[in-house]
């Protein structure tokens, strides 16, 4: 009778994956991912404009891995920044910026 192998890729039993590969994660477990505060995930949960997608059983609050990526996808900021001003625009904005002395009045 031939030995039985195990697959290397065969899960073993009473091991549990890391937060990071997780379908679904608890509040803690996507606070400790994204490196915030439960608290703020939690308002995040109930934000405005771009709530983060989540599924409640019971009292528990779980954030499918998938949902948290595209949420953290979404709120990405482009700087804004005055390299797209023309000239006038900006000498316009250095004399505002200027102080009260140095202020070209135009009589």
């Amino acid at each position: 009778m031939p030995a039985l192998s195990i697959p290397a890729a065969a899960p073993i039993f009473g091991t549990r994956p890391a937060d990071n590969q997780r379908a679904y994660l608890s509040v803690a477990q996507a606070a400790m991912v994204l490196g915030v505060s439960e608290k703020t995930v939690r308002r995040a949960l109930h934000g405005v404009g771009r709530p983060l997608p989540h599924h409640r059983i019971g009292r528990r609050v779980l954030i499918a891995r998938a949902d948290l990526d595209r949420w953290v996808a979404a709120q990405r900021v482009l700087p804004t920044v005055a390299a797209g001003v023309s000239g006038d625009v900006a000498e316009l904005l250095q004399r505002l910026h200027a102080p009260h002395g140095r202020r070209h009045r135009g009589r």
